[in-house]
């Protein structure tokens, strides 16, 4: 039990850390929305979910949008879909 507990504040550290980062990134663009693709690059935040040796390849998923989910569920983020691009931006009280 001890170790869920553990990850589950790691995850939520990690979410904290996200949101930091966008906030301090909205000033740069048009009504605060941040791109995903420049959150992902900028946080380095790209890992496949499939195995090594897998037939399939690009980033289908990155830990991006766990913890953007982690946020939206606890409102401290919003998102909206442009096309096919992803954007984020904190929610300010």
């Amino acid at each position: 039990m001890a170790r869920r507990k553990r990850i589950r504040k790691l995850v939520f550290e990690a979410s904290a850390e996200v949101l930091e980062f966008i906030r301090e990134a909205e000033v740069a663009f048009e009504d605060r929305w941040v791109p995903a693709t420049y959150i992902r690059h900028q946080l380095d935040l790209e890992f496949p979910p499939y195995k090594r040796d897998s037939e399939r390849r690009g980033h289908e998923w990155c830990l991006l949008g766990v913890l953007a989910r982690v946020l939206e569920d606890n409102h401290l983020l919003e998102s909206q879909e442009q096309g096919n691009l992803i954007f984020y931006r904190s929610m300010i009280y």
